[in-house]
């Protein structure tokens, strides 16, 4: 969406042919069609979590994918991988402006409290989610040759949303970027009355959240155990120093 940027990460849109799609009775369009390429987010946030890994944790072999979670749980990687989207030239300006848009707001230095910049931010955050809400009105399906109609589509945008913000922004803030918050609230058990089963939309939501929750945990536990072991390092560290100090 966008090549180079600073401090934020578009993934890159990238064309990989193209289609002729029914408008109407009467017209027919030919549009390109296009695969999302992560490659320079990934890479370059990367880097900087890398190091900062082996800065602050440098015994630790915990790869970055293990330890930060760059990816989307395992039954949706290859579902946003391999999506593609037919994209008009309108749509594709609109994109862009919109990812232009967060980048403008997300640079600007603000220094105020966090709980401030947080709030200023809201518009960044904004413009990031119409970007890909917007990208996800263009989703394709080679299989109908048709934009995609799926019953999974509604959680899409916020799959994508989520990719986009793990490790772009803090830890406890990706699951209220990505929209999580308002599936759940739209679709999640609150809406149940006691006994009542869950209808099919209801199930796929609930298990897309259930499936990011698991990878939270399993990342949360691997930090804490880098921490635990930082700990107990300083308290052998700690003994030993004060055992020398006994012995003279």
């Amino acid at each position: 969406m966008l090549k180079k940027v600073h401090n934020l990460y578009f993934p890159e849109m990238v064309c990989v042919g193209e289609t002729t799609l029914k408008v109407n009775d009467e017209e027919s369009k030919t549009l390109p069609i296009y695969k999302l390429d992560w490659t320079e987010k990934e890479k370059t946030v990367g880097k900087k979590h890398e190091a900062w890994l082996r800065k602050y944790h440098p015994d630790t072999k915990m790869s970055i994918v293990g330890f930060y979670g760059n990816e989307l749980p395992s039954p949706y990687a290859s579902w946003i991988n391999e999506m593609q989207y037919v994209i008009s030239p309108e749509y594709k300006r609109e994109i862009r402006r919109c990812a232009e848009q967060a980048l403008g707001e997300w640079n600007i230095k603000r220094p105020f409290d966090t709980s401030i910049r947080e709030m200023c931010l809201g518009p960044a955050v904004e413009f990031v989610r119409i970007a890909f809400k917007l990208l996800t009105d263009c989703a394709y399906d080679p299989k109908t040759n048709y934009y995609y109609r799926k019953s999974d589509k509604r959680i899409l945008s916020h799959a994508l949303l989520y990719k986009f913000w793990i490790n772009q922004t803090g830890g406890g803030m990706v699951w209220f970027h990505a929209g999580l918050d308002y599936l759940e609230r739209i679709y999640g058990k609150g809406l149940q009355t006691e006994g009542e089963e869950k209808n099919p939309i209801q199930e796929e939501v609930s298990f897309f959240l259930d499936e990011i929750r698991k990878q939270e945990q399993v990342i949360n536990d691997k930090f804490a155990r880098v921490m635990v072991d930082k700990d107990n390092e300083e308290i052998k560290e700690n003994k030993i120093g004060e055992d020398k100090e006994k012995m003279e």
